[in-house]
């Protein structure tokens, strides 16, 4: 059975966020900028939500967090 969206979202909580950023070697920016098509301010402060667990990934950021994940 195919995993939905909200299933695999569920699996990128803000620990495992902030591991593979750490694993990566990036700061909040560098990584945001990698995921996001935004300002640098904006990419800090959506990897500080996204790690806090205040906001869960999007499907989209989901994508980027596998194919990031994968590549490590």
């Amino acid at each position: 059975m195919p995993i939905s969206s909200t299933d695999a979202a569920d699996d990128w909580d803000g620990d495992r966020i902030e591991k593979l950023r750490h694993r990566i070697g990036d700061t909040q920016t560098e990584f945001g900028l990698r995921i996001f098509a935004c300002s640098p301010q904006d990419a800090q402060a959506r990897v500080s939500r996204l790690e806090s667990d205040e906001k869960p990934p999007s499907a989209a950021v989901v994508k980027h967090l596998e194919r990031l994940d994968s590549d490590q």
